[in-house]
């Protein structure tokens, strides 16, 4: 079985979690790409995922208008954020890992 690879848009308390499952399962997922607006968050996550600079972002829309970067895109931005990135990470082609909520209202979910 290939590794997954996964970008995980925003590195708080969320996103954090899922990017250590990769330590977790090496065998099975790779994350290639991070995006935060706070240097701390990104320096923390590369302690333990020693990625290139160029794969670290200080946006989501900087992320998602490079080149597709994995195969999945894990949205843990704040909630009013994860409708605006879902559709833009579908667009490019990823598959989603969409934290809850999808959205803060029900018209943005339909």
């Amino acid at each position: 079985m290939e590794k997954v690879t996964f970008a995980i848009a925003g590195m708080g308390n969320r996103g954090s979690r899922y990017a250590l499952k990769q330590l977790e399962f090496p065998d099975d997922m790779l994350v290639t790409a991070i995006a935060d607006p706070k240097d701390i968050c990104l320096e923390a996550a590369n302690e333990y995922l020693h990625l290139p600079e160029d794969r670290r972002f200080h946006s989501v829309d900087e992320m998602l208008a490079a080149d597709k970067l994995a195969d999945v895109m894990i949205i843990a931005t704040q909630d009013a954020q994860h409708k605006a990135h879902a559709i833009a990470a579908l667009r490019k082609g990823y598959d989603l890992v969409l934290e809850k909520p999808i959205a803060n209202h029900l018209e943005d979910c339909e």
